[in-house]
């Protein structure tokens, strides 16, 4: 694996400064890039759009890869490794990158990148299955997608896709590997890629039990068995003061959920305003993870 970034910035799914005028909260893709442009992985365009339908370019996937990894330093050379790729490229230092560690070797003769082209979703596939380079994987007997046999170029990739939780195709059982990948489509690839392997954790409301309060439920995901310890705090707003809650258990190996009995339930009209968890992978070592916030926190 390249490298998943594992920043765990609090991500939860509200507008950068300005948000996005092309996505509003209906948007399909909406949680997905505001997850994208919350961890710096994609900002938009200088004119406050993100372009939710416009086609992904082979640069502008450099550079959400590269981002994803966390912008690792890295030092581009002088001369560059595709003809077409001058050093003075917006996204030189990115596709330098993404070519060096093996993720691309151009197209054709690999003479070339042809950063301004269209990302095909076969294509994407092979992207992501070398950013993370899966080891163990099994390539499966049978075809998932009617239109991925098994002797197509990318049916291992889009296969590990698939099983992978990324993808699940078109509802017509077909995935549609020559078709362009638009950038809202993309930001939900790359949020179900880091949800299916980097450690993150979710906060949410149950719904008011038969007094009308509300217990707090917490979800972490991907912590492995050598953590020691999880954590979740929240900034809990009520009646217009903001207060502060804490939550942690050195349960192991860690089961993924608890309802957070000390600290439950939510008084009605309680709002989770802010939250961040984070996992303690001993000598106090807290690493901070991704957090999103549920689709309820609010207790009516």
């Amino acid at each position: 694996m390249v490298g998943v970034m594992f920043t765990g910035t609090a991500a939860t799914a509200v507008a950068p400064s300005g948000g996005f005028s092309d996505v509003p909260a209906s948007n399909t893709f909406y949680r997905h890039i505001m997850w994208l442009a919350n961890n710096d992985i994609a900002s938009g365009y200088a004119n406050g759009t993100f372009g939710p339908s416009d086609a992904i370019t082979r640069g502008q996937m450099a550079v959400f890869l590269y981002k994803l990894a966390g912008s690792p330093s890295y030092t581009p050379p002088s001369k560059s490794p595709f003809t077409d790729v001058s050093t003075s490229n917006t996204f030189y230092k990115h596709i330098t990158w993404l070519a060096s560690t093996g993720i691309t070797s151009g197209v054709g003769d690999g003479s070339r990148f042809a950063p301004e082209a269209k990302v095909t979703r076969g294509q994407m596939a092979v992207f992501l299955y070398k950013y993370m380079s899966p080891s163990g994987y099994v390539t499966p007997s049978s075809a998932t997608f009617g239109d991925v046999p098994k002797s197509h170029a990318y049916f291992r990739h889009i296969s590990w896709l698939a099983d992978s939780g990324v993808t699940y195709g078109y509802a017509n059982g077909d995935y549609g590997a020559t078709d362009s990948v638009t950038r809202g489509q993309m930001s939900a690839f790359l949020f179900k890629l880091y949800h299916s392997y980097a450690p993150w954790a979710e906060i949410k409301m149950l719904a008011p039990d038969s007094e009308g309060y509300c217990p707090v439920y917490v979800t972490f995901h991907n912590v492995g068995d050598e953590a020691m310890r999880v954590r979740m705090e929240w900034n809990d707003l009520y009646e217009g003061e903001l207060y502060y809650a804490e939550w942690i258990d050195d349960t192991r190996p860690w089961n993924g959920t608890a309802l957070v009995e000390d600290l439950a339930p939510a008084w009605p009209g309680d709002e989770i305003t802010l939250a961040q968890a984070s996992v303690d992978y001993g000598d106090e070592d807290w690493w901070y993870i991704d957090t999103l916030l549920g689709s309820n926190v609010t207790c009516p």
